[in-house]
Order: C-alpha cells, then sequence, then structure tokens
C-alpha cells in the first residue's frame, strides 16, 4: 500500500511495534548506497513541516546525529541537510541539543568539503535560536569555527548564516559578545560589511569598531539578510541541480 501525502512508510520493527521503513535502514544497515537513497528521500520529506514532526517523533534524531560521525562524505552531508531541514521546529532544536547533536555539527563547521560547511551552517541560524542552544554551543566552541567561516569561506549564503549564527549568539548576551571580539569576529564583520556594502563609510584611522560590538553583530546580521534574501537557501539542497546553484553563490 503507498503511504499516504504527509506521512512516512512504516512496517513491523524485528523486535515488534511499529516502526518506520526509512529509520531502520540507517538503524541497522551498513550498506552505504541504501544509507545515501534514505537521506536523500528524508532530505525531500523533511522539506514538509507534517513530515518534519512524523521524522522527528519516530526518532530520527538521534540516528541522524550517529551518521554525522560517519566516514563517507555524502552520509554525512546529507545527514547534516536533514538536520537543517528538520531544525526548522523548535521541538527538533530541543531534541538535537538534548541528544548531543551540537558538538558534531559544531565540528562539521571547519570541514573541508564545501557542501558539509554548506549544510551545516545552514542549520546554526535555526539551532541559536533558543537561549539553550546558544549557551551549549558557546560551551562547545562554537565561535571560533564560526569567525573562521567569515575569514575564510566564500560562498554568499555560508558566510550569511555564519553571520546571523554569531548574531544569534551574541543577542543580549555581553559575555559572548566579547567572546565573538576575542575572537576577531567583529573585525571579520566590518571587512565584510566593507566588501558587500561600499557605500558605507570607512573608519577613520584610530576608530576603533569593536566599540558597539551588539550594534554591529545586529547591523551586519540585518544587512546581510537583507541583502542575500531572495537567494537565501532555507532549506538543504536536494537534487545535483540545488547543490551546484548552493556552491555557486560566490
Amino acid at each position: 500500500m503507498e503511504p499516504v501525502d504527509g506521512q512516512i512508510d512504516q512496517e513491523r520493527h524485528p523486535q515488534g511495534g511499529r516502526h518506520p521503513f526509512l529509520l531502520s535502514v540507517l538503524e541497522f544497515s551498513d550498506f552505504v548506497p541504501a544509507i545515501e537513497n534514505v537521506l536523500g528521500t528524508l532530505l525531500s520529506l523533511a522539506e514538509n513541516q507534517e513530515n518534519r514532526f512524523a521524522i522527528a517523533e519516530a526518532g530520527a534524531v538521534g540516528l541522524l546525529i550517529k551518521q554525522l560521525e560517519s566516514a563517507h562524505v555524502q552520509v554525512v552531508e546529507k545527514a547534516a541537510g536533514v538536520i537543517w531541514n528538520l531544525a526548522h521546529e523548535d521541538s527538533v532544536r530541543t531534541t538535537i541539543r538534548q541528544l548531543g547533536g551540537l558538538k558534531p555539527l559544531i565540528d562539521l563547521l571547519g570541514h573541508q568539503n564545501p557542501l558539509i560547511r554548506f549544510n551545516t551552517v545552514g542549520a546554526f541560524p535555526l539551532l541559536t535560536e533558543q537561549e539553550e542552544n546558544r549557551k551549549d554551543a558557546f560551551e562547545l566552541g562554537v565561535i571560533p569555527p564560526l569567525v573562521n567561516i567569515l575569514g575564510n569561506d566564500t560562498n554568499h549564503l555560508v558566510l550569511q548564516n555564519a553571520a546571523q549564527s554569531l548574531g544569534n549568539i551574541a543577542d543580549s548576551n555581553p559575555q559572548y559578545q566579547h567572546a565573538i571580539r576575542e575572537a576577531q569576529g567583529l573585525l571579520k564583520l566590518v571587512e565584510l560589511l566593507q566588501q558587500w556594502a561600499p557605500q558605507q563609510q570607512t573608519p577613520q584611522e584610530g576608530e576603533n569598531p569593536d566599540n558597539s560590538p551588539q550594534q554591529l553583530l545586529a547591523k551586519a546580521k540585518n544587512k546581510l539578510f537583507k541583502f542575500y534574501r531572495p537567494n537565501l537557501h532555507k532549506e538543504a539542497p536536494k537534487d545535483e541541480e540545488s547543490v551546484n546553484l548552493a556552491l555557486s553563490k560566490d
């Protein structure tokens, strides 16, 4: 029988009870092509809010977090993309934190594969909307890799998501603002603002661009979001054409 639209096809769990068939592949299979196919399917399903809730309630988040540690690049890329899509739901953001998902995601921010970075940093503007997530992410060291992205990446969408994440983290928290400043994050944001908004005046010699960190972070986040909003990826790319488009935003 075909699955009802908006629901996940299910079959009996080997030990009884109802268990999503797609997730059973992630849990029990070591066959990489099958895992990749399942993740690709979940990536598409998770574009729909009803499906996001169904996927999360079926226990997908913990299985996806485990896939972030796979030795296979495409598995990691797709797992990060599914997590990005699921993170549109506030309850899933909480689950990701509770199941220890923030640490592997933070580690992937520095991955050499550009699409893994793209999918991973895409989740952080959503994850950092929660105060508890901001606290845990800060303690796990999220600021240095986000700042490193600002200084080294060239993809506009990756840069925008990193800047927005830093803005969320800094919001009304002097301790986090200070940490961003100490990591040279404000200087990187100033450089991006000057690069993308040439009409903005360059600070005069002797002026310190770090005087108002909260204002600068808010300005950077708002300006970058306004500048790139028409092309902003709100979800992970799911096919080759979307991937190529995402990675061409330089």
